[in-house]
């Protein structure tokens, strides 16, 4: 019953946090809609594990854990991809910053 009760609350208090971060403009209707489905779906995986039973059946899994598990395996894979892509292009606008900056060091001022 703890577990339970701690595992609601812990989603309750993502889904909250989400919509405050939606209402700051913090996050974009895309994100929004993903991860609010995400926790809406580990909160019925949560609430009824039947379901996930169903459908890994349903795909040719034995059990719903193994499909919880290939899914979140998939997903952390596509969010490690999407934050390299993200920071190498962040690395790209320093670099690119940086050598703006070092050149308008180098010209020489105007002294009237």
């Amino acid at each position: 019953m703890l577990i339970q009760l701690l595992v609601t609350l812990f989603i309750v208090l993502s889904i909250v946090s989400l919509i405050t971060r939606r209402q700051r403009g913090q996050i974009g209707n895309a994100g929004f809609i993903g991860w609010g489905l995400l926790w809406i779906l580990i909160g019925v995986a949560f609430w009824l594990p039947d379901t996930t039973s169903f459908l890994a059946n349903m795909v040719g899994i034995g059990r719903g854990v193994d499909l919880a598990v290939y899914i979140a395996i998939v997903v952390l894979f596509y969010l490690l991809f999407r934050l390299s892509l993200q920071i190498k292009q962040q690395q790209t606008q320093i670099t690119l910053l940086a050598r703006k900056i070092a050149l308008q060091e180098k010209q020489p001022h105007d002294t009237d």
